[in-house]
C-alpha cells in the first residue's frame, strides 16, 4: 500500500522517497535512529537480511508515533540496500492487512533492492565528484587572480592545493 527509500546517514535511517502515501512531502527528510529497538529498521540494518514483520503494531509499540501517524500499516517489510558489503540504506514496504509478506515477497523486493542501491551508491558518488569539480574550479579561478596579479611569483599550497601564501 505503501513504501519508502531509506538512506543510512550516520545512525539514521533518512527517507529519501516514498511512494502510497498521502503526504509524501511531509514524509520525505524523516529520520528514524537506527539503534531503537521499538522500530523494525534496526534488524534490517544489523542483519543485512530482509525482516517481515506481520503485525507491527503489536511487535514494535512505538512504531505508529515514530513512523509520523502510520497506524494504519499492520505488515511491513523492510529489505536492506547493500553495496560494498555495507548496508547503505533500505526498502520498507507496507500493507493495511496483518500478515501479507511471505518469504517469496522478500526474495523478489531483494532483487529491486540490489539495484536499487547500485543506483543509489553511483548518485552518491556523483554528488561527490560534482562538489569536488566547484571546489577545484574555485581554487583554478583563485589561483587564476594570484598569477595575473603577480608577474613574477612564487604561490605556495597546502597539501589540499589550497593558497596558503603567494
Amino acid at each position: 500500500d505503501s513504501a519508502s527509500v531509506q538512506r543510512q546517514d550516520d545512525n539514521s535511517s533518512v527517507i529519501i522517497a516514498v511512494q502510497g502515501f498521502s503526504d509524501p512531502g511531509q514524509r520525505v527528510g524523516l529520520a528514524f535512529d537506527i539503534d531503537d529497538g521499538n522500530l523494525p529498521n534496526r534488524a534490517v540494518y544489523e542483519s543485512q537480511r530482509s525482516v517481515i514483520v506481520t503485525a507491527v503494531l503489536a511487535a514494535h509499540s512505538g512504531f505508529g508515533a515514530v513512523a509520523d501517524s502510520s497506524d494504519y500499516i499492520h505488515s511491513w517489510m523492510g529489505v536492506p540496500l547493500v553495496f560494498g558489503g555495507q548496508t547503505i540504506g533500505m526498502l520498507t514496504l507496507d500493507k493495511t492487512e496483518l500478515g501479507f509478506y511471505t518469504e517469496r515477497h522478500a526474495r523478489m523486493a531483494e532483487t529491486f533492492a540490489a539495484q536499487a542501491a547500485i543506483a543509489l551508491e553511483h548518485a552518491r558518488l556523483f554528488e561527490v565528484t560534482r562538489q569536488l569539480n566547484t571546489q577545484m574550479s574555485r581554487q583554478a579561478e583563485q589561483l587564476g587572480q594570484v598569477i595575473d596579479t603577480i608577474a613574477d611569483g612564487i604561490v605556495l599550497l597546502d597539501a589540499h592545493n589550497g593558497i596558503i601564501l603567494a
